[in-house]
C-alpha cells in the first residue's frame, strides 16, 4: 500500500530533496545538484519565481513508513496569462520503479490542478527556462550534466502507462572542438564586424554580474517564443547572478555589442562540473572546494550555460561571432568537448551554430502532457 501526502514539516521537506541521493547512489550516471541550492529553489523567500508561482510538494510512502517516490507541482500563473493555458506543471518526479507509486504521486498532482481549475497537467517543467526541465527518454548511459535532470529508463514508461504523451523535446550535443579553426571563420567575422559596427567586449571578473543581468535580459526577449518559457523578473535574474556568476572564467564569457555599446549577443559556458557534484554528492566539503577550484583552472570539457542574440540582431550574422570567440577560447584552453543544455528540437538557430562541427547527439529530453478533460 502507497500513501502520498503534502510535505509540511522541515523534516519531510529536507526528505524530499534527500530522496534522489539514495535512490540513484548507485548509478555512475546520476549528478546530484547541490541540496541548498534545491531547498532555495523551493523557498519563496529565496525564489522569485513565487511572485507568479504557487507549489505543492509530496512524497510517498510505503506500509513500511519508507520514502518511495516523490513530486513537485508547480502552478506557473504568468505561463498561463501568457498563453491563454490551464497548466498544472509537475516537477522533481522520482520514484521507484512501481506503478501504484507513479500512479498516486500523480493522482496527488491532478488534485491539486482541479483544485486551481486547470485542465492539463505538464511536465517535467519547473518554475522557468532555467530551472530543470525534460524528463530523460534517451541517452541513459551518458554522464549527466550539473544542470539537468537524470532519470532511470522506466519513467517514461510508467508516465505513458497513464495516458500522459509528448508535448515537445529538447535534443542535447556532445560537441568536438576542432583542432584548428576554419581559415574561412575569422574573414566571416571581420566583414560582419565592419558591415555592423560589432565588437567584441573585453571581459573583467568584477563585470560579470553586470553582464549577466544584461544578458539574461536579452535572454527574455530572444526565448520568448519557446515552449514554456516565462520571463525571468528582477530577483529571478539576481538568483541565476547569484547561481551562475561564480562557476564561470572570464575568457569562457563572450559579449558583443554594437556601434553604442549595447549588448546584442552573448555566450557563457563553463568547465564542466560533473565530476565534482558526484564527489560532492549534494554537500560541498572543504575537499569538494579545493576540487572545485582546481576543476575551474582547467577541465577537457565544459557546459555551454547560455547563448542568445538580441532578434533585432538576428539575422546579421553576429552568431558566428560568437561561435568564433568561444571557439578560440576553448582550443586555447584546451577544451575537448562542449557539453550543450536542452535545446527544443524546433531551435535551428542554436543548433545552426555547431552544424558544421563534429557532434553527436547524446540525450534527448521530453516534456510530457496529459489532458484532464478527457480523464
Amino acid at each position: 500500500m502507497v500513501t502520498v501526502y503534502e510535505v509540511t514539516s522541515r523534516k519531510d521537506f529536507k526528505e524530499f530533496f534527500m530522496y534522489p541521493l539514495r535512490l540513484y547512489k548507485n548509478n555512475p550516471y546520476y549528478t546530484p545538484i547541490l541540496l541548498q541550492e534545491e531547498m532555495d529553489t523551493f523557498n519563496p523567500k529565496k525564489n522569485g519565481a513565487y511572485e507568479f508561482c504557487e507549489s505543492k510538494l509530496f512524497l510517498a510512502k510505503n506500509e513500511k513508513g519508507e520514502t518511495v517516490g516523490r513530486i513537485a507541482a508547480i502552478f506557473n500563473k504568468a505561463y498561463n496569462e501568457k498563453t491563454g493555458k490551464k497548466q498544472m506543471r509537475f516537477s522533481r518526479i522520482d520514484a521507484i520503479n512501481d506503478s501504484e507509486v507513479f500512479e498516486a504521486l500523480i493522482a496527488a498532482v491532478k488534485a491539486y490542478a482541479l483544485e486551481k481549475g486547470m485542465n492539463e497537467i505538464v511536465g517535467p517543467l519547473g518554475f522557468c527556462d532555467t530551472d530543470q526541465e525534460g524528463l530523460l527518454v534517451e541517452g541513459f548511459e551518458e554522464d549527466d550534466i550539473y544542470i539537468t535532470i537524470y532519470n532511470a529508463p522506466y519513467y517514461m514508461k510508467q508516465l505513458e502507462r497513464l495516458g500522459f504523451t509528448k508535448r515537445v523535446d529538447w535534443l542535447e550535443y556532445r560537441i568536438t572542438v576542432p583542432e584548428q579553426i576554419d581559415p574561412r571563420l575569422p574573414k566571416l567575422v571581420e566583414s560582419i564586424e565592419k558591415k555592423y559596427g560589432y565588437r567584441y567586449l573585453v571581459i573583467n571578473k568584477k563585470d560579470i554580474p553586470a553582464l549577466f543581468s544584461d544578458a539574461l535580459q536579452i535572454m527574455n526577449q530572444a526565448y520568448a517564443h519557446l515552449y514554456g518559457y516565462v520571463p525571468l523578473n528582477q530577483r529571478m535574474i539576481e538568483n541565476c547572478i547569484d547561481q551562475f556568476a561564480q562557476i564561470v572564467r572570464t575568457d569562457y564569457v563572450t559579449v558583443i555589442v554594437d556601434k553604442e555599446g549595447k549588448m546584442v549577443a552573448y555566450a557563457f559556458f563553463a568547465p564542466s562540473l560533473s565530476k565534482v557534484m558526484k564527489k560532492a554528492w549534494g554537500k560541498l566539503g572543504l575537499f569538494d572546494i579545493i576540487r572545485f577550484v582546481k576543476n575551474m583552472q582547467g577541465n577537457e570539457v565544459v557546459d555551454l550555460l547560455s547563448v542568445g542574440v538580441l532578434p533585432s540582431h538576428a539575422n546579421t550574422g553576429v552568431g558566428a561571432m560568437v561561435l568564433y570567440n568561444a571557439l578560440q577560447a576553448m582550443i586555447r584552453t584546451g577544451v575537448r568537448y562542449a557539453e550543450t543544455g536542452p535545446e527544443l528540437e524546433t531551435n535551428s538557430n542554436i543548433q545552426n551554430l555547431w552544424k558544421n562541427y563534429e557532434r553527436r547527439q547524446h540525450r534527448r529530453r521530453r516534456c510530457y502532457g496529459l489532458d484532464l478533460t478527457q480523464e
